[in-house]
């Protein structure tokens, strides 16, 4: 499905059944680029994008960008292909020339720090976000991640899946949010509060990314953007996906130290332990 693509070169490299299952917007050839130049790291994502679902007592359940679904797609990003979060720390160093100095000497030295950039996956030249439903302003973050990686040269395409626009009339006819044992939220007042009321406008879905993918929000970094609609739902998990969920959540956390780094001139680096 298309997301008011004006080009829609991108069906030739998107498969066909990852497309009936996400709407597509494609900015700046980003399907032909990872089709083309990283089919490895490609069908990786698209792999994950065929084993996420979710059923509707799932999304009636408490909970937010943390709940199931962001930690469902983290299990094969991660636990099956070995995607990481990775962060970009940015030193800028600039030198300038004192009147009279001789070649080498006689310099001013400047150096800014940046802000450090996140991504929640990557892998090679190619980056990955997930939101599901957090506050629409994630996505201003998640595109200046994506511009400050593209820039500093260290991605080659950035990658958002979140939820489709159309599942808003869906979360609408679901009823009221469950709480974890199962029974109907409720407000103060006692009256039971409406599913639709935690996926407002003013969250994360493709009505509010595609209009800043076109505004260069993300710069001049190409961005592939698909939307979860409700060829995703079904009524039992797949056990495969069952499987893969139990075997990562049993598997000991690893702490794992990464470097990145970004050069203006310089080089700046940064390190951290993460799990």
């Amino acid at each position: 499905m298309s997301m008011g693509n004006i080009d829609e070169s991108w069906r030739e490299y998107v498969p066909a059944d990852v497309a009936e299952k996400y709407e597509v917007f494609d900015h700046r050839h980003a399907a032909l680029i990872l089709a083309i130049a990283f089919p490895t790291e490609f069908a990786e994502i698209c792999e994950a994008l065929r084993l996420f679902c979710f059923t509707d007592d799932e999304v009636r359940r408490r909970g937010g960008n943390e709940s199931d679904f962001p930690k469902r797609f983290a299990h094969v990003m991660k636990g099956k292909f070995g995607w990481h979060e990775r962060r970009l720390h940015g030193k800028f160093i600039y030198e300038v020339e004192r009147p009279g100095g001789s070649e080498g000497e006689g310099l001013q030295r400047i150096e800014h720090a940046q802000t450090s950039h996140f991504v929640d996956y990557l892998k090679g030249r190619i980056a990955v976000d997930f939101e599901w439903n957090s506050k629409d302003q994630t996505f201003d973050r998640d595109l200046f991640a994506l511009r400050t990686f593209y820039d500093a040269g260290v991605i080659s395409v950035g990658v958002i899946v979140t939820r489709s626009s159309e599942l808003e009339g869906y979360f609408a006819g679901l009823g009221p949010a469950l709480a974890e044992d199962g029974t109907p939220q409720r407000h103060r007042d006692g009256t039971p509060k409406m599913l639709r009321e935690k996926f407002g406008a003013s969250t994360t879905h493709t009505g509010q990314l595609v209009h800043r993918v076109k505004a260069q929000r993300g710069g001049g970094c190409p961005i592939l953007a698909l939307g979860i609609t409700l060829h995703c739902r079904v009524a039992a998990l797949p056990e495969e996906l069952v499987q893969l969920e139990r075997s990562v959540s049993a598997a000991p956390r690893r702490r794992r130290r990464t470097c990145i780094r970004q050069a203006n001139g310089h080089l700046g680096s940064s390190c951290r332990e993460e799990e």
